[in-house]
């Protein structure tokens, strides 16, 4: 009888876990976003920075102007010819960063989203720029490894640490909060003018 009980109980909290696990994916919404067309400024992914947490944007000037921009972005992914906003939960300060003229002058922005947020699949990122609205396309595709027996399976290894930026006006820079050490209330971070902080591997 008490065996039988256990098993009631495991199946219950795997049911459970389960359903937990179901409800934290990100909801999918129809996109409406309405983009810009110029060749002004340029947003792209910067090569080899996709992991399984985030991404670096590069966001380009071609103008005599300067531009500001803040911390948000929406995240897109394609399905049956068609872009859905993902609704994913992540915290962005709400702060405004300078994009200086160019020709060319470059600022590296940093996406972060949850492990897991995204599986295997075409995407975009959107992005307000001053008065454009812009995206970056990539996909999103997790390497093959061999074990040691000689098959192949899938593995997501990602080098980016998921985390927030925040304004620190000593500096007056945004800087990068690892995601621990924000919802721990650290203030410790990295000014955003160098890369987030990368785990070894």
């Amino acid at each position: 009888m008490k065996k039988i009980f256990l098993v009631l109980v495991l199946l219950f909290l795997f049911a459970g876990c389960r359903a937990a696990e179901e409800k934290e994916k990100p909801e999918l919404v129809e996109s409406n976003t309405s983009l810009s067309t110029t060749s002004d400024i340029t947003l792209a992914v910067k090569e080899g920075s996709i992991t399984d947490t985030g991404l670096i944007l590069l966001i380009t000037n071609e103008t005599s102007d300067t531009f500001t921009y803040g911390c948000e972005y929406g995240l897109e992914v394609k399905q049956d010819d068609q872009w859905y906003r993902l609704k994913i939960k992540v915290a962005v300060p709400a702060m405004a960063m300078i994009l200086s003229e160019g020709p060319g002058n470059t600022d590296e922005f940093h996406v972060h989203w949850n492990k897991g947020d995204v599986s295997e699949g075409s995407y975009r990122i959107v992005k307000d720029v001053g008065k454009y609205t812009l995206v970056a396309e990539f996909v999103y595709d997790i390497p093959e490894t061999e074990n040691s027996s000689g098959s192949s399976s899938k593995s997501s290894s990602g080098s980016a640490v998921s985390g927030v930026y925040q304004y620190n006006p000593k500096t007056n820079e945004a800087e990068f909060i690892p995601e621990g050490d924000f919802y721990s209330g650290s203030s410790a971070g990295k000014s955003s003018k160098s890369k987030p902080p990368q785990k070894d591997g």
